[in-house]
């Protein structure tokens, strides 16, 4: 931010954990004249332990990414109904009806990241 009151400013982060689950992280600017200002950035989802396992996850994030079982397939080196048998475990340890449930879902619990 060219010219405005935070360009000369030391800036130091600190994260914090509430008790609903989510973290803010809270960003302190060390002005030039000694004095300090606070600024906080959105809150973000603290990540869980995840129930799905590492291929689940790969899994879940190339259909996240728009990926088709096909293409996931092809992805991962294995046949399309592999990737439904994945599919229908992680649906099941999610909690979700459909792809879309639980690619909602994983997001949520930061599992996986929308790009």
């Amino acid at each position: 931010m060219e010219g405005g009151p935070f360009e000369e400013a030391t800036i130091g982060q600190v994260t914090l954990v509430c008790e609903c689950g989510r973290r803010s992280e809270i960003r302190v600017a060390l002005m030039p004249d000694g004095s300090r200002a606070a600024f906080s950035c959105p809150l973000l989802p603290v990540p869980k332990q995840s129930p799905l396992s590492a291929f689940e996850t790969e899994v879940l994030q190339h259909i996240a990414d728009g990926c088709s079982t096909p293409e996931v397939a092809e992805r991962l080196y294995i046949s399309q109904k592999t990737v439904k048998n994945h599919l229908a475990s992680i649906y099941q340890k999610l909690d979700a009806r459909d792809r879309t449930q639980a690619v909602l879902q994983a997001v949520r619990m930061g599992i996986i990241h929308l790009t």
